[in-house]
């Protein structure tokens, strides 16, 4: 896979990876920013409302046309938090020109069309159009709404919150309600313009084309203003001072413990990639200790799972319990996290672990989605390595490396959301 790097202008940055693995190109335009109550609300909504129209497709039928009129091309706007980060992306995915009538090379159309998205949002009388605002804002408030239909989740999202309190981290990926009700046309477009005028960018492309020819089509294409403003910075908390733990009930028939975890970070790559070994052991896998022995052998409880931020330098590990199990689930959680500070995991659990990472970095390469997804995600973190780069350097990695690395770790806040239908 060939990899092209170059700036646009001042805090627009550009990275093509050339890959033949799939009949499809997709270049992605990634605007970041801090997160913060405001940015979440306000950029969610901004995705929905600019996905409904703009002045040359004023609603969304005649931007689905424009699509289907470019074998079936799909543009999207969208966005995401990563870290303390939120990213308003830009997508485009066509067909390369390999594969069109007559090797019909559609970039140009695609990058057009991505312009007018970006830049020429459905604006009326100095905001953005009233109906789409107030429509997509249900439909942001809905979903803010519902987060606790999904209990896993919101135990998940409770102990976070309590876990980050004072941190941007804790804030939703759909703002609060109350911020979602304020935003109008006005103030909506008035934060856009500072979102595309101001907001570092990284560009990238993934697909079958050489990144100079790319590059030279976007800058033709596409207009980017130079801006001063750097990416945001992780709060980052290597070691909890103190355990912390909050107990809610609720009328549910399976309880849901969540334990948050502090990890000390580190920018050198070998660390992230020692965590990586030390997940994979203790909690990814099928084979992990948290599911052989916590779930399979002990029987105490329905899931257990864990959700990695290392960007943040932290992971919770999320089960569904009997309300009763409680104490037995989480001493056992933690006594396999102490056999892992200890050392005490076969040669065979390290190797497979290893086989299976190698694996999972070489899959990347197979999808242009999951290259580009890689790549955004890096430059955020600040590494610049490939996926198969990554696969070759766990070859460093030993078992000492992984045994550091959980010494690394302390629990921050324990978090029980106990089942209030008598399950005791």
């Amino acid at each position: 896979m060939e990899k092209y790097t170059k700036n646009i202008t001042e805090g627009v940055s550009f990275t093509a990876l050339k890959t033949d693995k799939s009949k499809y190109d997709m270049l992605t335009v990634n605007f970041l920013f801090p997160r913060t109550e405001e940015t979440t609300a306000f950029s969610s909504l901004l995705s929905a409302v600019i996905d409904r129209g703009t002045v040359k497709y004023p609603d969304m039928r005649s931007l689905e046309i424009a699509q289907e009129e470019l074998y079936a091309a799909s543009a999207e706007v969208y966005t995401r938090t990563m870290g303390e980060c939120v990213c308003l992306t830009f997508s485009a995915s066509y067909m390369n020109k390999a594969y069109t009538m007559e090797k019909e090379d559609i970039t140009d159309p695609m990058l057009a069309l991505l312009n007018e998205l970006m830049f020429n949002p459905l604006i009326v009388s100095g905001g953005f159009l009233p109906e789409y605002v107030e429509s997509e804002k249900k439909n942001q408030i809905d979903i803010i709404r519902s987060s606790k239909d999904n209990k896993s989740t919101y135990a998940v999202k409770r102990c976070v919150e309590l876990m980050c309190e004072k941190e941007p981290f804790s804030v939703s990926a759909y703002g609060k309600e109350e911020t979602v009700n304020q935003i109008n046309g006005k103030n909506l477009y008035d934060f856009y313009k500072k979102i595309v005028s101001c907001s570092p960018v990284h560009i990238v492309f993934s697909g079958n084309a050489e990144g100079e020819e790319i590059y030279n089509k976007l800058c033709r294409e596409i207009t980017f203003a130079p801006r001063k403003e750097e990416l945001p910075k992780n709060t980052l908390i290597s070691r909890a001072e103190a355990e912390k733990r909050f107990t809610e009930e609720m009328n549910i028939n399976q309880s849901k413990l969540a334990i948050g975890y502090r990890i000390a970070t580190e920018d050198e790559q070998k660390k992230r990639l020692a965590f990586t070994v030390f997940k994979e052991i203790f909690a990814i896998s099928p084979t992990s200790k948290l599911f052989v022995n916590v779930r399979e052998k002990l029987s105490l409880c329905y899931y257990c799972s864990m959700i990695s931020h290392y960007i943040k330098g932290l992971f919770i590990i999320t089960a569904g319990i009997n309300a009763c199990d409680k104490d037995k689930a989480y001493n056992a959680i933690m006594h396999e996290l102490d056999e892992m500070k200890n050392g005490n995991f076969t040669d065979e659990e390290f190797e497979t672990a290893i086989r299976n990472i190698k694996s999972s970095l070489r899959s990347v390469t197979d999808s242009i989605r999951s290259i580009n997804k890689f790549y955004v995600a890096g430059y955020l973190e600040g590494k610049d390595t490939s996926p198969l780069e990554e696969a070759d350097m766990l070859d460093v990695i030993t078992r000492e490396d992984v045994i550091r690395c959980a010494n690394s770790i302390t629990v921050d806040t324990v978090y029980f959301l106990k089942g209030g239908n008598g399950e005791e």
